[in-house]
This record gives C-alpha cells, structure tokens and sequence, in this order.
C-alpha cells in the first residue's frame, strides 16, 4: 500500500496537470523580484501551532517594493499526516493603491517517501478584498518533494503550484509557480531557506513571467 501511495504522488509530482498550461501565444512581460520573509511559529499543544509572519515583496527588477504584508496564522493536526489550517493576512501595497485583506482555508497532506524524502499535497481556498473592489476567491493546489534526512545539512526542495482563480466572468487556473530551494536549521529552532522561484500566469492576454529569489528565516519554539 505504502508503495503505490508513493507511484502515485510522484507521478503527479512529475506531471503536474499539463492540460492547464494551454494559453495563447502572447508576448510574456518578464519581472525580477526578491521576497524576504520573517516567521515565528509557537507550539501550542501536540497538535496546534500559531505563526506570525512578516513579509516584504520587491518587484521592477528588484528597485520597488511591491508589497508589504503580516499573516496571523494557526494549524491543526487531524492526524500525523492531515493538518487544516486558518489565517488572515493584511497586504499593504505601493503608495498611490488600496491595502487588501486575505483570509484563507488550508489543508495538507504529508507522507514519507521511502527513507530519505517527504512529499505534501496542500490546498488552499482563498478569499480576498480591497476598498472599492469586489472580493475574489482563488484555490490553491501545491505539491511539494522535501529531503527529511540530516538536518545537519541543507535540505533540497522543489514544489510546483497552481492557481485557480474564481471570479464569475473568469473562472480559470490563472498562474504557475515553480520553486528549487534549500533549508537549513541553524543553532537550535532556527531554519534559514534559500529558493528561486519562476512563476508565470495562465489564461491571460498579457501574461506576465516572475523570476524570483526568495530568503525565509523562522524562529520555532
């Protein structure tokens, strides 16, 4: 049983729903961006965690800040390998454009592969809102292959996501996103994560294609 389980999350891993990335050849506009990311994440009980998570988000060739945003955040362990989670984000933008608001839903499965690696399947549902314009909802669907041995040393991982916007007169998968990174824990409760991260979107007239280098720091305690 354990086998097949894990034939068939790589599989999907590799193949990563091909059908969604037809779209029409248009011109691709090309960003460079660099995410900078601070957590904190509190062990409640053998089941629950808290976090808290600052993040700031720079765009146009790495010159501008994009965005800045805090995500108060909590998950539940169902079992060893299903957790559900909640959080609420608030989004500040460049000056000149409204804040938003997120609030969203997850879940995620997590199972070992063989002796050496971990995979997780994670889904989100999202909802998001800004003065003057109508919310929007989006789903989420990530999978991610991680080492699990020798904390000692930088870990490897790859992850592909895909992005289902759900907004009446569009109602598509609306982005790609790719991401190749390490993780390290340093000292004691302290992880450091390294990626690059191409994403692209889906379905659109102008599409536009982000080249992304990404830094995450977390205290656990």
């Amino acid at each position: 049983m354990r086998q097949t389980i894990n034939v068939i999350l790589i599989g999907l891993f590799v193949f990563p729903w091909s059908p969604m990335d037809a779209q029409e050849e248009n011109p691709i506009r090309l960003d460079q961006e660099f995410w900078m990311r601070y957590g904190i994440e509190k062990k409640v009980n053998k089941k629950m965690d808290m976090t808290l998570q600052w993040s700031r988000r720079f765009d146009d060739k790495r010159t501008f800040v994009k965005n800045t945003f805090l995500e108060l955040g909590t998950d539940y362990g169902i079992t060893k390998a299903l957790k559900v989670g909640f959080s609420v984000r608030r989004i500040d933008r460049r000056e000149g454009r409204p804040d938003r608001n997120r609030i969203t839903f997850s879940g995620r499965f997590k199972h070992k592969l063989y002796k050496y690696a971990s995979m997780s399947y994670r889904v989100r549902i999202e909802r998001q809102w800004e003065e003057g314009e109508d919310q929007r909802d989006r789903f989420r669907s990530k999978l991610l292959l991680k080492s699990s041995e020798y904390k000692s040393l930088p870990r490897p991982y790859v992850s592909a996501e895909y992005f289902y916007s759900l907004q009446g007169a569009f109602d598509a998968w609306s982005k790609k996103r790719f991401k190749l990174g390490l993780s390290y824990d340093f000292w004691t409760n302290n992880e450091l994560s390294v990626a690059f991260i191409v994403q692209e979107d889906l379905n659109m007239k102008k599409p536009q294609r982000d080249e992304v280098w990404s830094v995450d720091y977390t205290y656990s305690f």
